[in-house]
């Protein structure tokens, strides 16, 4: 299993369809 923290959302200025409804988030990876 991989941790993270998310740090913000992701905002595109081109829109997908496939990614239509779905929330993005910028994660940063904990250190073990």
């Amino acid at each position: 299993m991989k941790l993270g923290k998310v740090i913000g959302n992701v905002v595109c200025t081109q829109k997908v369809d496939s990614f239509q409804g779905i929330k993005l988030l910028l994660v940063q990876p904990l250190n073990e």
